[in-house]
């Protein structure tokens, strides 16, 4: 029992070793430069051992898109407790994902840059969970439309509004910048909430 954990362990390292490799190269070299010979270099590992986990770049590739937007997906998913107020549960949803963001930069250029590399199966997958997500935090949107507390007609623009605001704001943060994390997060919601609610 303890030499199949042991075992477990050492292919659960190697597979994550691949997976963080790519990734960095991806990002960095873009993924027509990356070469599975160079991949597996990095992750100190022979050519056969990464093909014994993957069977090609492109299923390396779908692994670390997938597993970012299923991170995203789970991110807006703890974000929302259904006793909350929509609005606490919307400032607490750009206040995640903004985190979520910084801790998956390379993953987001990646699925920016290289989406349209994957097969139409992989896309629709990533695209399902894209899609849950999105729902997710649309529904949020709709109580205030329950309320009749929302001046803007469109849902859907609400909803991609905060993905745009939390996707791109990497370009532009400063770690060392005036504003924390926190505080881009509150401004971000009061600017927000100021165009869509009735006052």
């Amino acid at each position: 029992m303890e030499n199949n954990t042991e075992n477990q362990k050492v292919i659960t390292d190697k597979k994550e070793r691949i997976i963080k490799a790519a990734t960095e190269l991806f990002y960095l070299n873009g993924y027509d430069n990356t070469s599975i010979r160079e991949l597996a270099q990095v992750a100190e590992l022979s050519v056969a051992g990464v093909y014994y986990f993957f069977k090609d770049k492109e299923e390396i590739l779908f692994d670390i898109l997938y597993k970012s937007i299923i991170d995203q997906y789970e991110t807006i998913k703890s974000a929302i407790n259904e006793k909350d107020e929509p609005q606490k549960n919307i400032r607490r949803i750009i206040d995640y994902l903004l985190e979520h963001v910084l801790q998956h930069k390379m993953e987001i250029s990646i699925l920016n840059r290289e989406k349209h590399r994957l097969s139409e199966w992989q896309r629709e997958a990533i695209n399902e969970i894209s899609r849950k997500a999105y729902s997710l935090l649309k529904q949020e949107f709709s109580k205030f439309k329950k309320l009749g507390v929302m001046k803007a007609k469109n849902l859907s623009l609400a909803t991609f509004t905060v993905f745009a605001m939390t996707t791109w704001f990497i370009r532009w943060y400063n770690p060392d910048g005036p504003l924390t994390i926190k505080e881009i997060a509150a401004e971000m919601a009061d600017n927000l909430f100021n165009g869509i609610l009735k006052e």
